[in-house]
């Protein structure tokens, strides 16, 4: 049976678009799960033949493991081949599911049989499905819902189709002992000494960037999210302009990609914060599709590169910040800081300076304290205390802290009024 160049595009959720030639059509997107750090991708790829009709599509599913470990996953394979006297039509000639040949017109295989007219019919509605997801920017975390529970794709195969990591009822499956386990699953992790930096394996350069947010879709330019893009908006209570949004920087083997804010247009009087680097990732390609983190900075300061769930939170910031991004939205950073539960590594203060030029010395007070002069009911102030900060930035770029609490720092009546305060 032949497939007109239309049918088939139709068929596989690839209608429409501005496809130029035989060129190949990718479609990327990824998420993170903020409660286990698990980071999924999926890419559906399309190449044609020299007369742009469809010729292998391929549909991939990526994950990063919490305890470090990268994985590739082939989904759905389909091969068509071109009708002898027929430009303009192809016609099926094999299709994988999972790796398991499912359709294959050399074995005597054919649309004629219901059985094999019926899985033809899953997979490639499967395929639009997803393509609809990508081309949409849906939740990438669906995908094993669209699969199992949707197109029923376990009938096609004749076993449970399993996507570790999502739950065929929509969005991800528990990972019930990632927090404890995580670590001591990792071969690479010495609790005794310096740990390695992410690694990401199994993935180019297009997916290493999806993994970050950006969202490749190459059949429609206006969707597609690969480069540099800012956007602005305004306070309206206090009347400042912020303009924020992401770079990507690529040189050779090495990816970089900062997010920032910074006012702008701002009224006489007024001096509102920048956030020069809200978010910064620099990776280094070190092998065969693998990247190494080689710097992660939040809220302006230098995270560990090998602490594997917290980068694993600030790349899920990263995917919500590129996804409000790729709509021309000015990205709802606070938002996503909650989403992901990194409120508690917001500094109130600024990186201080280097250690080497004596870096500062800064006198605040925990949890507050009045200044008025306490003598009767003194213990309403009990907990609070004066504390004592000696900060600065060290060689390798991380903020170094120690600090000293002054317990009671009330003011007592005075030398002659007869009430002893505490002493430090």
């Amino acid at each position: 049976m032949n497939w007109a160049r239309e049918d088939t595009l139709r068929r596989l959720g690839l209608s429409g678009g501005s496809r130029k030639g035989n060129a190949p059509v990718l479609l990327t997107g990824a998420a993170t799960d903020p409660k286990t750090g698990l980071i999924v991708a999926l890419s559906s790829e399309t190449t044609f033949d020299k007369n742009k009709n469809p010729s292998v599509v391929a549909i991939d599913y990526w994950r990063h493991l919490p305890y470090g470990e990268s994985l590739k996953q082939d989904l759905i394979r389909i091969a068509f081949k071109p009708v002898a006297g027929k430009p303009d039509e192809v016609e099926l000639d094999k299709m994988w599911v999972q790796s398991r040949l499912v359709f294959d017109s050399a074995k005597g295989d054919s649309l004629d049989n219901a059985a094999d007219q019926k899985n033809v019919n899953r997979v490639l509605g499967a395929v639009s499905s997803l393509n609809e997801l990508l081309r949409n920017q849906g939740p990438i975390e669906d995908a094993a819902k669209i699969l199992v529970n949707e197109k029923h794709l376990d009938q096609v195969i004749g076993e449970h189709l399993t996507i570790r990591g999502l739950d065929p009822n929509g969005g991800f499956a528990p990972m019930l002992l990632t927090g404890t386990f995580y670590r001591a699953a990792n071969q690479g992790y010495d609790r005794g000494g310096a740990n390695p930096p992410l690694q990401l394996s199994h993935l180019d350069a297009n997916m290493l960037k999806t993994v970050l947010g950006f969202r490749v879709n190459t059949l429609e330019p206006d969707k597609n999210h690969t480069g540099s893009r800012q956007t602005s908006a305004a306070d309206s209570e206090s009347g400042v302009g912020f303009r924020s949004g992401v770079t990507l920087k690529e040189d050779g083997d090495t990816i970089e990609v900062t997010f920032n804010t910074e006012p702008e247009a701002v009224p006489t009087g007024l001096d509102p914060k920048a956030i020069p680097t809200f978010l910064k990732f620099s990776f280094k390609k070190t092998g065969d599709d693998t990247w190494q983190l080689q710097e992660s900075v939040f809220d302006d300061q230098k995270e560990d590169s090998s602490d594997i769930s917290t980068v694993a939170k600030m790349i899920g910031m990263a995917q919500s910040a590129n996804r409000d991004l790729a709509s021309w939205k000015y990205p709802a950073l606070m938002d996503h800081i909650a989403k992901y539960d990194m409120l508690d590594r917001i500094s109130q203060l600024p990186a201080p300076p280097p250690l080497a030029k004596g870096g500062e010395m800064l006198y605040v007070s925990l949890h507050g304290a009045g200044h008025e002069k306490r003598i009767e009911n003194f213990g309403d102030q009990i907990g609070i205390a004066a504390v004592f900060l000696q900060r600065g930035t060290d060689k390798d770029g991380f903020v170094d802290s120690v600090g000293m609490a002054i317990d009671f720092p009330f003011a007592s009546g005075g030398p002659t009024s007869g009430y002893d305060g505490a002493v430090p």
